[in-house]
């Protein structure tokens, strides 16, 4: 279908990929495939291997996804969201001191960023956080 409209708006794809996942019953499959296709067009997004996480997670590959989360932080170090969903998927792997440790350093660049200027949407979503998915990342940390 999106290939019919613009096969090449890794956007486009990445719009699929998400309605794919919030729909009733969630399509992992096709979500999969268009986070995978907008990987393909914009290799250098870090927000498109951190979608993929969310997908493979969802989909009950945590190892896969801690593979495709680990992609978006090597592409975005300062994608904080990507950073609490690999702690997350640390906590669920039982690696409380390595998810420990991806919090620590969430905190130390909330703090760097706090200067950082916003110039785009792209720039805005990199210190958008969740502030209650950390808290409760935080308090499962501490309790494993």
């Amino acid at each position: 279908m999106i290939r019919d409209i613009s096969p090449a708006d890794e956007y486009l794809h990445e719009s699929a990929a998400r309605a794919w996942l919030e729909s009733k019953p969630p399509n992992l499959p096709g979500a999969l495939e268009e986070a995978r296709l907008a990987q393909s067009l914009d290799p250098t997004n870090g927000y498109f291997p951190a979608l993929e996480a969310e997908i493979r997670l969802r989909a009950g590959e945590p190892e896969k996804a801690l593979g495709a989360v680990g992609r978006a932080v090597e592409l975005e170090p300062n994608l904080l969201a990507a950073r609490l969903l690999r702690a997350e998927i640390l906590i669920g792997l039982k690696r409380q001191g390595e998810a420990r440790g991806e919090l620590g350093e969430i905190a130390r660049r909330q703090n760097a960023l706090v200067s950082m200027p916003v110039y785009s949407n792209y720039d805005r979503g990199m210190k958008n956080l969740d502030a209650a998915r950390l808290e409760r990342a935080k308090a499962a940390a501490r309790l494993h």
